[in-house]
């Protein structure tokens, strides 16, 4: 699942938090996708996303995430 993290931060990342209630398993893979290259990644780490994608992003990053 790619998310927005402008979507995803409303709520202090409570969407994501609840994404990863509802479909806690090894098949689900939370990406960020921000389009703010300041965003801090320890911060979307800690709200539950398994890889964040910062700008610029080219596509073989998204390619090598989805392997």
């Amino acid at each position: 699942m790619f998310i927005d993290t402008r979507m995803g931060a409303c709520g202090h990342y409570a969407l994501i938090r609840d994404l990863i209630k509802a479909h806690d398993d090894a098949s689900r893979l939370i990406i960020a996708m921000s389009f703010l290259p300041e965003e801090p990644i320890a911060n979307l780490r800690k709200a539950g996303y398994d890889s964040p994608l910062l700008p610029p992003v080219s596509g073989w990053q998204m390619t090598d995430l989805l392997r």
